[in-house]
């Protein structure tokens, strides 16, 4: 669990929000046109008809931020100072393609720095299957699993993303995959540095329904009339990629398999609500791997204040503090988020909490498991002036903004 939060903070730095600031190299003429930049991509993302609403979303608010990711900033500008050159990098392009044993550069570009960063995000994000980084000449850089071939230059997927070094956008049409038996699709976008240029580009190989999926989740948070910019970003940026969480999903399945009954979850709930001393069950729920993983989590995040998780019948998963009753089915941050198994959002309007003293807002979101299926959901009690306060120390540190 330690471990899951570690990688998931690292995971976080490359999915925090896209911010260049003047402390940085370029200054404000680097925040001018990364701003260009972002609205340029943006508005290429909206315009390609190949992708469906879902997949723009999950492209927009999942991969984007992934353009600025510090590892694969740090070696792509590596690569491309070696200055390699063209002829050189096709000659070790036709080794690799025609390769019948594994070569000492498959091993490299599987274990260096960028690969094992793209089998991070890859195993934090599992609706992303394959994932590989391309220098400013296509020759590749990193990846999660070995690729056919090792210069991509002259492909669409470099060509449009990188674009010469003006950064743009490309969306592959969506091919059946049999052995996998899943539809994918492939979409590829530039690597920016701190000064907001292009050295790079990435390609993402997406289960394109389960990408939609989460897409939407995040979609309905963007458009929700209920969150300030500031929790949207928060909850986009945060609290999205947690809806993935292996140990969410691992204990989701386990308290599923058991097939507890309504009546008997009912019954529990009844005497959860009328306990006077803690029962057993409450030191379970609040004692678990899942309740470890939000404690881990809320760490990790500071203006979350408190976190349950819920089964496919909105019982009572794990917490990190003891919740009023057992069972969320009959609540809308159960039913908008669970959604009969399709997955969805959950606003909550801002409540003043008097016992903890601050602003508190109920986000709600799915819990989906490694084939995209939504077996449960996780409500989130969040510090709104943390997270506004988080975001103005954004503005001085470049941690976290769009």
């Amino acid at each position: 669990m330690k471990t899951y939060v570690k990688v998931m903070a690292v995971v976080l730095v490359g999915l925090g929000f896209l911010y260049i600031t003047n402390n940085q190299a370029g200054g404000s003429d680097a925040q001018a046109k990364w701003g260009q930049l972002s609205k340029l991509l943006t508005k290429e993302i909206d315009s390609h008809a190949e992708a469906s609403d879902g997949v723009k979303a999950f492209t927009k608010s999942i991969l984007m931020p992934l353009c600025t990711n510090p590892v694969f900033v740090k070696e792509v500008a590596a690569q491309n100072a070696k200055n390699i050159s063209l002829d050189d990098i096709k000659a070790i392009d036709e080794e690799w393609k025609n390769a019948e044993d594994e070569l000492p550069v498959h091993q490299e570009k599987l274990g260096n720095a960028c690969g094992r960063e793209t089998q991070k995000i890859v195993e934090m994000l599992p609706m992303i299957r394959e994932m590989f980084v391309m220098d400013n000449q296509g020759a590749n850089v990193g990846q999660n699993a070995l690729t056919s071939d090792y210069w991509q230059g002259d492909e669409a997927k470099w060509q449009n993303s990188y674009k010469d070094g003006q950064g743009g956008v490309d969306i592959g049409e969506v091919e059946f995959d049999k052995s996998a038996n899943l539809e994918l699709q492939q979409i590829s976008l530039p690597i920016i540095d701190n000064n907001a240029q292009v050295i790079g580009a990435v390609c993402f190989g997406i289960d394109k329904p389960f990408a939609e999926k989460l897409g939407s989740v995040g979609q309905g948070i963007s458009t929700s009339g209920a969150a300030s910019d500031e929790v949207k970003n928060f909850v986009q940026a945060r609290l999205l990629p947690l809806c993935t969480n292996s140990v969410f999903i691992k204990e989701t399945q386990a308290q599923n398999a058991k097939g507890v009954s309504l009546d008997e979850i009912k019954k529990i709930d009844e005497e959860w609500k009328n306990a006077e001393d803690e029962l057993p069950i409450h030191s379970e729920k609040m004692g678990n791997a899942c309740a470890k993983e939000i404690i881990n989590c809320v760490k990790a995040n500071p203006a979350i204040i408190e976190a349950f998780v819920m089964d496919n019948q909105g019982a009572n998963v794990g917490q990190n503090a003891l919740t009023s009753d057992y069972w969320q089915g009959d609540e809308a941050k159960w039913q908008n988020s669970y959604k009969d198994g399709q997955g969805g959002a959950d606003v909550g309007e801002v409540e003043f909490d008097k016992s903890a003293n601050v602003q508190l807002q109920q986000i709600s979101l799915p819990i989906i498991d490694g084939k995209g299926q939504v077996i449960g959901a996780v409500c989130y009690g969040i510090n709104t002036d943390k997270v506004k306060s988080v975001q103005t120390a954004s503005d001085k540190t470049g941690v976290w903004a769009f």
